[in-house]
């Protein structure tokens, strides 16, 4: 349980409010939630970005809808027929919206429209990449890495791939190489010769299906995420990978990992399957875990089942949920403790601050 402190010297407040019990100490959060009488077009949501103009592009099981903070207005593909979902997206630098497909094809917002991409036979689009000098990767499950053209939004180039190594994540490392996650672990690979290749000895995590990887902005550590065995840091040095699992996270090391998210104050955002959402605070110079904070249904969330989180530019988070709809965490939200193990009424009648301590 993290503590909350007052910053407020010599704060001293009488509080005279009935909290319902709780069976643990936990903690409410000012959550506003999203589903179909809101107008959200789907309760299974999978992507969540924003553009340029500050509208909210959802991504949900029926529909790409955009919410201008009001309605969520549905946004038609550009063919017309399609049946498939999204399953990842990307804000480029230029801040192009793309989506990866369920049926392997990528789509770009281009005003209120979306665009289908051209020379795209993938299978499935599982990852989105933008290197360093802005070239956007389209990571398939099975027909190797896309190349996407800024300009024209259309695939300039094709990066194969082993057949029997399904990808599902992946991280740029340099202009040239990625960390991928595929579903035999992770490995380090260059792809400066047309094909993905395997730095040799880089190989780990085996016969673990990395889901997500994410690095930690301003340094060579990745956060990688495992469908169903937690948490793990990745630190890329040359041609080898070090790699060690966050021990300090025994709630967090089964859990099923589905996306992760560094906001602007560094914070990690972890979104899990049956676990609702984690806040970790890492620390920027030796990756050291300073605090954890969970987000669920005990605090305010519709439910545990995550698959996308999101920050806005006002600094809100969004939280995508699988069968649950859409979840606003407003950047100003404050937090309500619940306290009692009881089945009786619990009065808070006083808080101070000592010391800095509540």
């Amino acid at each position: 349980m993290i503590r909350k402190d007052l910053n407020y010297p010599g704060l001293s407040i009488l509080l005279l409010l009935l909290f319902i019990s709780s069976p643990l100490f936990s903690q409410t959060y000012n959550f506003r939630n999203f589903d179909l009488n809101d107008g959200l077009p789907g309760r299974f949501v999978y992507t969540v970005n924003q553009d340029n103009a500050g509208f909210i592009w959802v991504g949900t099981g029926q529909a790409i809808t955009r919410y201008d903070g009001f309605d969520f207005v549905p946004v038609p593909y550009s063919d017309s027929v399609s049946t498939s979902f999204p399953v990842t997206s990307l804000t480029a630098s230029d801040g192009t919206i793309y989506y990866g497909m369920s049926d392997g094809s990528v789509y770009r917002v281009a005003g209120d429209k979306l665009i289908k991409t051209e020379g795209s036979d993938a299978f499935r689009i599982n990852d989105l990449v933008e290197t360093g000098e802005g070239s956007l990767l389209a990571i398939s499950q099975s027909r190797g890495v896309f190349v996407i053209d800024h300009g024209s939004g259309n695939v300039t180039g094709k990066i194969g791939s082993s057949a029997d190594d399904l990808l599902y994540s992946a991280a740029a490392v340099s202009e040239t190489r990625l960390l991928v996650g595929t579903q035999h672990g992770l490995h380090l690979a260059d792809f400066s010769e047309g094909s993905l290749v395997t730095i040799p000895g880089s190989d780990r995590l085996p016969m673990m299906k990395i889901q997500a990887i994410v690095r930690q902005p301003g340094t060579n550590r990745y956060i990688v995420g495992c469908e169903i065995d937690g948490l793990f840091m990745a630190v890329v040095e040359g041609d080898s990978i070090e790699i060690s699992r966050i021990d300090e996270l025994p709630e967090v090391n089964m859990a099923r990992i589905q996306s992760l998210m560094f906001d602007n104050a560094g914070n990690l955002w972890v979104a899990t399957f049956g676990d609702g959402a984690y806040k970790l605070s890492i620390d920027p110079v030796d990756g050291a875990l300073k605090d954890i904070e969970r987000f669920n249904t005990s605090g305010g969330l519709p439910g545990n089942d995550l698959k996308s989180i999101f920050q806005d530019l006002e600094g809100n988070i969004w939280m995508g949920l699988y069968g649950s709809g859409l979840s606003l965490l407003g950047s100003d939200a404050y937090s309500f403790y619940k306290p009692g193990r009881g089945d009786q009424d619990n009065n808070i009648i006083y808080v101070e601050d000592r010391e800095g301590a509540l």
